[in-house]
């Protein structure tokens, strides 16, 4: 099946060459790719004789994931140099900030003949794949430069495309040719070990993201200008809607105005875009349910409170979730759920919808009984009101989200005792 795939690519190819004439964000995105070519043939290694290890993320959470892992290898092997890619347009250069590798780049697109020059210019002796980014093309460059590949923090999901029956079969030969698979959560290892049919070295380790996590919060400080804004709601009770969506939205929006009236509490909207015409349509959506709000960006000191505020500013939502006292996590209505180790860290109960097969942290908090589903504006009304009637509920919630953070740490040392050790 593997060497269906290859052909496929070939076929496709030229795609590449005509498609940017025709399409700017194409053009930009190939664009990016040539770019950093050039970087790396230009970069100049002073590498004799040290360890080269190779990490790859696909978007923001798995770079997370390679700087947990990328702290503990050079913990361990300080003369070891560590090169990053990422795949998504998603990660820039704010990303990108303390990443410990000497260089990082864009990946190519998964042609055969792609990596070649990356791996003859660094010759790493490990590529580290995230959680799914399984290029099948990059993982046979790596086998054919006798560079050994792993997969860390690994998740399947049996509802994505991967089980159509083309797709499945190739990710059984990619699979198959794997070094190492370091499965997230034990809730995943069954399906790993039917997949590689007990071909392959498979070690639960644990996801590196929650010492990632962890490390930002203890070591990282909020702008004062956000530590002045949140003792503006010393008296009001937060709810967080962090990272969402138009779907989360219509779902959500309508629920406000009655849980305004009947608590005390203060929302605030963390946008999964912050751009302006994202922002704009918050706005309209606010309106049209009768609600009144404050943008961040141009809240002045004197202004009179309005219980609901619309960030529009990155960078906040990590250090908003020590105030919440709820937090709906967005995506899972319409595509996947997104990160909810940080306001679990924080002991929120987490709302989130049906969507959440992605995420091992999700389910497992959803089976400790930290994670509610919502689908619909009378079940996300009814679980809020549920949540903030019970303060006895709220602090066993609390308690137990945040002890499930505090058990998962650890997993990048896991994975270096398990795989880079030996």
């Amino acid at each position: 099946m593997i060497y269906i795939y290859i052909i496929f690519t070939f076929v496709i190819y030229p795609f590449t060459i005509i498609l940017p004439l025709f399409n700017k964000k194409v053009k930009k995105f190939i664009n990016i790719r040539k770019i950093d070519k050039k970087k790396i043939e230009s970069f100049l290694l002073n590498s004799e004789n040290k360890k080269v290890i190779w990490l790859h993320a696909a978007s923001v959470g798995e770079l997370d994931q390679c700087k947990a892992l990328a702290s503990e290898i050079l913990s361990r092997e300080p003369e070891t140099l560590l090169i990053q890619s990422t795949f998504s347009d998603s990660v820039n250069e704010k990303s990108l900030e303390n990443i410990q590798s000497i260089i990082h780049f864009k990946l190519p697109l998964d042609f055969y003949f792609s990596y070649n020059f990356i791996f003859e210019k660094f010759s790493p002796q490990a590529l580290i794949l995230m959680a799914w980014d399984t290029w099948p093309n990059l993982i046979l460059a790596a086998k054919k430069h006798n560079c050994k590949v792993y997969l860390s923090c690994a998740t399947i999901n049996k509802k994505s495309g991967r089980n159509n029956f083309l797709i499945r079969n190739l990710t059984q030969s990619v699979f198959q040719k794997i070094d190492g698979i370091s499965p997230c959560h034990k809730i995943f290892l069954k399906e790993f070990k039917r997949i590689t049919k007990g071909n392959v070295n498979i070690q639960v380790c644990g996801d590196s993201r929650f010492d990632a996590v962890v490390e930002k919060i203890q070591t990282q400080k909020p702008s004062e200008k956000f530590i002045k804004f949140t003792e503006k709601f010393n008296s009001y009770t937060p709810i967080i809607l962090g990272s969402t969506y138009l779907e989360c939205e219509d779902v959500i929006f309508p629920t406000i105005p009655e849980l305004l009236t009947s608590f005390n509490c203060t929302i605030w909207i963390f946008p999964h875009k912050v751009h302006a015409e994202r922002i704009q349509n918050i706005q309209k959506s606010l309106e049209e349910v009768g609600i009144e709000y404050m943008i961040y960006s141009k809240l002045s000191s004197n202004e009179k409170i309005k219980r609901v505020v619309v960030m529009d500013e990155l960078g906040l939502l990590a250090f908003a979730y020590e105030h919440s006292v709820i937090t709906y996590i967005g995506g899972a209505l319409h595509n996947r759920v997104h990160n909810v180790i940080e306001p679990a860290y924080f002991g929120n109960p987490i709302l989130a919808g049906p969507k959440i097969h992605n995420s091992a942290e999700a389910l497992v908090l959803k089976k400790i009984g930290g994670l509610f589903q919502i689908q619909s504006v009378e079940n996300t009304k009814q679980t809020i009101k549920q949540l903030l009637a019970d303060p006895f509920l709220l602090d066993q919630i609390k308690k137990q989200n945040h002890e499930f953070v505090i058990q998962n740490l650890n997993a990048s040392k896991r994975f270096y005792d398990e795989f880079l050790a030996k």
